[in-house]
Order: C-alpha cells, then structure tokens, then sequence
C-alpha cells in the first residue's frame, strides 16, 4: 500500500490526472482538500471511489479522542470556540492532522491525494520537520518524527508532477522536483504533461486564428518542452472540425 500525491502548478489539471489516476487504480482511494473530485469525475461521466475529505473540526476531535480518550468529552471541547481558536494557533499541528490521517489510511489502502498546488504542497511537508525543530518533545514532536520517518521510506510514497507546456509551470514544476529529491529523496517522482496539443495529421485550409492553434501552437508547445522528460503525455487534438 502507498500514498500518492498529485500537484504541479494550479490550474494545470491536478484534480483532472488524480481522477484519470482513480481510474487506472481501480482499488484506490481518494483524498482532497478542494472537494472538486466529484465534480470533475462528472464531466467525464466516471464514477470515483471513496474520497476523504477531513475539515479542522474532524482532525481536532480525532486529536482530542487519542490524547484525553475520552470521546464525549473530546467532542464537545472540539467544538469549543476556545479550542478552534487555539487549533488555528497553534503551528503546524493542522497540517501534522492532516498528513498522518492520510498516512494511516495509505498504510492499508493506496490513496491518491489531490494535493495542493507548488509551493502549498512543499510547505504542507515542510511541516512535519518545522514542528520537529520547534518541540524537543511531547506528542507533537513524536507525531512529526514518525511522519518523516514514513517519507524516508522507500516505497511508500510518490509524488506526480502535473505541468502544462507553458514556461511558467514547466520552471515550477522543476522547482517542486529539485526541492523533492533534496529533501524526500526516497519518494518516487514522476512527471504528467497535461494537454500536450498534437497537429492534425494533413495540411488543412484554415482561417490565420486556426492556424495558429492547429500548427503554431503544438510548434511551440515542443520547443518549450523539448528539455523536460515526462513520464507520461497526455494528448489533445490542437483543433475540433
């Protein structure tokens, strides 16, 4: 079993490729932080696994159950104004929620993550080592150490890069890959081209806006990814006649 996250820059068809990657994993499960997989499930007619979504609220009270184990009491201090507002004070520890929750159901299940975008996606991992520096001990350090300690492992988790074949998301989504095998070197890394455009097969006579979008644009697309290896290509007509 093993976790898999899905970013790249926003807007490139993250939520897109976790739905198509469901797909292709037919016993995957599916988490999000957006709750756009279903919608985009549906533009392609696909029915979706089961798809975790989990709100501060959910992560408090499960944090409260396992510390005070106690879990009428837990629930309602989970619901206290006073507890959501240290929640959201204190640092890290949503993110820490968050990513052991996603761990513990990859442990037994592969799940796939709609994960945030570039630079949300590397601060959500960065958090498990800033709460490690910041505590010396206690629980959230303990909860820190063994979420880094499942990211060192081999095998366990991946990461898809999705990018488009424009400057600015290929340079991001380079930044996302250097910062990844600095830091996470035993996560596996593949990289997704979204919408590549492809000509069409024959010469056709066409208006100059058509023309551009038939020849022009593939034309370009190659030369601006010319120096990026991808794992996989996923290919659209340039025009519709």
């Amino acid at each position: 079993m093993a976790l898999y996250f899905v970013t790249g820059k926003g807007g490139v068809g993250k939520t897109r490729y976790s739905v198509l990657l469901s797909q292709k994993m037919k016993k995957a499960e599916l988490a999000e932080l957006s709750q756009a997989l279903q919608s985009e499930a549906e533009k392609f007619k696909l029915s979706l696994s089961t798809i975790h979504s989990f709100s501060k609220e959910t992560l408090g009270e499960t944090f409260l159950k396992k510390s005070l184990r106690i879990p009428f009491l837990s629930h309602w201090i989970s619901q206290s104004k006073i507890f959501q507002t240290l929640f959201q004070l204190a640092p890290n520890l949503y993110e820490l929620l968050l990513l052991r929750q996603w761990i513990q159901i990859a442990e037994n299940k592969d799940l796939i993550v709609d994960a945030p975008s570039s630079g949300h996606f590397i601060a959500l991992l960065e958090a498990a080592k800033a709460a490690k520096e910041m505590f010396d001990g206690g629980s959230l350090h303990k909860l820190a150490d063994e979420i880094l300690k499942y990211f060192q492992k081999a095998n366990t988790t991946s990461v898809f890069i999705v990018s488009l074949p424009e400057t600015s998301a290929l340079e991001e989504s380079t930044a996302i890959e250097e910062n990844l095998r600095k830091n996470y070197p035993k996560m596996r890394i593949q990289k997704i081209l979204n919408r590549k455009h492809i000509a069409p097969p024959k010469e056709l006579e066409l208006s100059k806006n058509m023309q551009q979008l038939a020849y022009d644009r593939p034309k370009l697309e190659d030369e601006r990814i010319f120096s990026y290896t991808f794992d996989q290509i996923l290919e659209e007509g340039a025009v519709t006649l």
